[in-house]
């Protein structure tokens, strides 16, 4: 099975009330049984230079749900008189971001952010299809079985019903 990666793009209205929170909050739980999640936020409204104010708290706790953490939090939207970070990339933390980068140079008030994350196949097992035996000495083999001690286990327990069985 191989593992699957989840991108969600999202916005959040200027004047949107803490239970947009709940449903997006809800979403993340549905889409976490899917895969490793990746927040994309554009202009998600919640500066996340400032966590612990409302509306930035409440995204880092549904980060958290997520299992994501930003990219960077380095500013998106800068004014003469303000600097915000209010577009994200939050990627899951088993993920490996070789880098990020916020593009300073934009066609709008907002600096995109970019990522590059590592993608990686989980490791396959493959069963054994052949064993050689060529060099095998069976007298030494026989010898060292022979000098096996069983006796010394509790006859009610797992081990000595498999090893009875393979006797």
């Amino acid at each position: 099975m191989h593992a699957s990666v989840v991108l969600i793009g999202v916005y959040r209205p200027p004047q949107s009330k803490s239970q947009w929170f709940d449903l997006f909050n809800e979403l993340t739980l549905l889409l976490l049984t899917r895969g490793k999640l990746i927040i994309m936020g554009r202009d998600i409204n919640a500066d996340i230079l400032r966590p612990t104010s409302y509306p930035a708290n409440l995204f880092f706790n549904t980060m958290a749900l997520a299992g994501t953490r930003p990219v960077s939090s380095a500013p998106t939207r800068v004014t003469h008189t303000t600097a915000t970070c209010i577009d994200i990339i939050a990627v899951n933390e088993d993920l490996a971001v070789m880098q990020s980068n916020v593009i300073h140079r934009a066609t709008s008030d907002h600096y995109p952010v970019t990522a590059s994350i590592v993608l990686t196949e989980p490791q396959k097992f493959a069963p054994i299809i052949k064993r050689s035996f060529n060099k095998v000495d069976f007298s030494e083999l026989a010898d060292l079985v022979e000098k096996i001690d069983i006796f010394h286990l509790n006859p009610d327990t797992p081990e000595h019903l498999y090893i009875s069985s393979v006797v």
